[in-house]
C-alpha cells in the first residue's frame, strides 16, 4: 500500500485516504489532537506518536507500507486542516 509522507520544515505527517482506512480498520477516532482531517476524509497521522496506529494495523494484516516522501517548502498545507 503507498502511503504519502507530507513533511515541512517542522513536521511530518502520512497520509491516510478514506480508502485505505477502511482496509486498515483505522478512523478518526483512532488519532490524537495532532492529527488532521480533510474535508473528504483523508486523515494526516501526525509523524511522533498517531503515525504509530497506521503501522501497527498494517502490520496487523501483513500490508507492506510503500512510503512517498512529499517535501513541502514553507508550512505544508496540512495545518490549515482541522485537527482530528
Amino acid at each position: 500500500m503507498q502511503i504519502n509522507y507530507i513533511q515541512d520544515a517542522g513536521h511530518g505527517w502520512f497520509e491516510i485516504s478514506p480508502d485505505q482506512q477502511n482496509t486498515l480498520d483505522l478512523s478518526q477516532s483512532n488519532f490524537s489532537e495532532f492529527s488532521y482531517i480533510s474535508e473528504n476524509g483523508t486523515i494526516y497521522a501526525e509523524e511522533d506518536c498517531d503515525c504509530a496506529y497506521l503501522f501497527k494495523a498494517a502490520e496487523a494484516q501483513n500490508i507492506e507500507l510503500e512510503i512517498n516522501d512529499i517535501v513541502i517548502s514553507g508550512d505544508a498545507f496540512v495545518r490549515s486542516l482541522p485537527r482530528c
